[in-house]
């Protein structure tokens, strides 16, 4: 079957789903004849028209709620009308016209999820629930407003461009971060940047998946057990595997070992970026399975649901106690603020953290705050023991926060190639990293492989709406690509730029956080991938440790 013939069974497909009744599972495979084509083509010509026109519904006989259509939720707004004349309700009435509106409705400059009077933003600011928020955070002994900002190294701007030849510079950055990729990662190569197929980038960092010996062990079981919500199928390989991780460098005893720990020292686990809180909640019941006295520390910003403090409060309902993460002796507290902003010295002088063995953790961290957790670690790196970031989201990094600016630029800078690095090439690598989840057409798919099945179609095509402008001087990911003829495709050059920016932060926590044990030679850092790529994209982790 051709491509053309794929989309339009495809679309049959969709329609037919749309009038049967029937829950079908899997229709055959069809071979499309020209009668086929000639009854779909007018289906397919009127649902184009009626997306494009994006017609509004009428209003349903005796509405008496907000007019207001919404298009994601495909329904008419529920909430009441604002007294009077008026159609819509408070969060709709800048739909009105001017005239019979003459107040018009903007976002709330604290709060953007909701809208207010222009004239009345004065006045609700200081009232806004989440100004009240915010100066609750800033009323916290730990809260330090930008402490953990700036990043680390050189900010200055030695790029050197101009408007004339943007696209051959950015070729010229390409080829070099694919060159220094290989260079760091695995070692000296002869083989030409062009020349560098995707499975080449892959490879070139050692993969390092320990989740089927935890699987094994029963921690599967151990969430059912529990009720722990993991997030899915897909995420209880990362949890299982970072928990090896940490298993692999001593912080835990391996799995199968019933001896008691030689260390009576309590150990506290900071979870930066915790959100619901599952890689601490799970890290601290195989800490406390193996006699450690555990705390655990989640820090985040923002609120959610299903939180690992509803396990842990309500463990009585648990239908099997003989699990492989005892979560009874675990204790816990949750620190809502800002990674930029929290002091952790602070956190932790309180006479129950003083003899504690620090290991701080983190899973698909995103972006600058992965920057901001490290920076934190600085003014505590006497007492960190261990590290485990899993890094993610790289397109939403700062120059300005970044803590690898010094070390990266070491290995990008190349003046005999008049190849300089600053906060212009690290935009335009941040710019390509949405590259690393993209498949720009059929020839990319042959030269990176199967796209992985957890990416949707607007990461996929992330690549392709990037800016970067059109022309010869054009610096979108997939042009330069097609104009240096790279055989690692999109997705290469958009991981290599990830990995490369991990880099940076791998050689901070080496020459920074954990400075005194590198002197004694005994500290590690490395860069794995902790589960395949079919798992997650983002399969990257940094670890880190010292014999303190």
């Amino acid at each position: 079957m051709g491509k053309e013939e794929f989309r339009l069974y495809h679309f049959f497909c969709v329609e037919f789903h749309a009038v049967c009744p029937v829950p079908v599972l899997r229709l055959p495979m069809l071979h499309l004849t020209k009668a086929h084509k000639a009854r779909i083509e007018p289906m397919k010509t009127d649902e184009a028209s009626r997306v494009e026109e994006k017609i509004v519904p009428e209003v349903p006989v005796n509405w008496d709620r907000c007019h207001a259509y919404m298009e994601q939720k495909r329904r008419f707004c529920r909430q009441r009308r604002q007294n009077g004349s008026s159609q819509y309700c408070g969060n709709h009435q800048h739909l009105e016209d001017n005239n019979a509106c003459p107040r018009k409705r903007v976002p709330c400059p604290v709060d953007p999820s909701h809208m207010v009077f222009e004239d009345q933003v004065a006045k609700h600011v200081p009232i806004c629930p989440a100004t009240k928020k915010r100066k609750r955070q800033e009323g916290a002994e730990y809260f330090k407003e930008n402490i953990n900002t700036g990043g680390h190294g050189d900010i200055c701007d030695n790029s050197s461009t101009s408007d004339k030849e943007h696209g051959k510079w950015a070729e010229r950055i390409a080829l070099r971060v694919l060159e220094i990729h290989q260079q760091v990662f695995a070692g000296e190569t002869k083989i030409k940047p062009e020349k560098l197929t995707f499975k080449d980038i892959h490879d070139a960092i050692e993969m390092r998946d320990f989740s089927q010996g935890e699987i094994d062990s029963g921690i599967v079981e151990s969430f059912q057990s529990h009720r722990i919500k993991s997030g899915g199928s897909r995420h209880i390989p990362q949890l299982a595997s970072l928990l090896g991780h940490l298993r692999s460098i001593g912080v835990l005893p391996c799995a199968d070992t019933e001896d008691r720990p030689n260390s009576e020292q309590p150990l506290l686990l900071l979870e930066m970026g915790a959100g619901r809180g599952m890689l601490g909640l799970t890290v601290a019941g195989a800490a406390a399975t193996s006699s450690y006295s555990t705390h655990l520390m989640m820090i985040e910003r923002a609120g959610t649901r299903g939180k690992a403090e509803k396990v842990l409060r309500n463990l009585g309902t648990a239908k099997d106690q003989q699990t492989s993460l005892q979560l009874e002796n675990v204790q816990w507290s949750r620190i809502k603020c800002d990674l930029s902003h929290v002091c952790l010295p602070v956190l932790l002088e309180t006479d129950e953290f003083k003899s504690t063995r620090v290991v701080v953790i983190a899973k698909h961290l995103c972006g600058v705050g992965t920057d901001f957790a490290l920076k934190a670690l600085e003014p505590i790196k006497h007492r960190v023991a261990a590290c485990v970031f899993a890094t993610c989201c790289h397109g939403v990094c700062s120059w300005s926060d970044y803590v690898g600016r010094d070390y990266l630029r070491m290995k990008m800078e190349d003046h005999a190639r008049n190849i300089s690095f600053g906060p212009k090439e690290f935009d335009l690598m941040r710019m390509w990293c949405a590259g690393s989840v993209a498949c720009a057409d059929s020839r990319d798919q042959h030269n990176l492989g199967t796209k992985p099945s957890n990416v949707d179609e607007e990461e996929a095509q992330a690549g392709h709406s990037m800016p970067g402008g059109e022309g010869p001087n054009s610096t979108n990911i997939s042009k330069i690509v097609s104009a240096l003829h790279l055989a690692c495709g999109v997705q290469g050059l958009g991981r290599a730029c990830q990995r490369l920016f991990d880099y940076g932060r791998q050689e901070y926590l080496r020459n920074v956080v954990f400075a005194r044990a590198k002197h004694r030679g005994s500290t590690m850092v490395k860069l794995y991938h902790y589960v395949p790529l079919e798992t997650t994209p983002q399969n990257a982790v940094l670890i880190a440790y010292g014999n303190r």
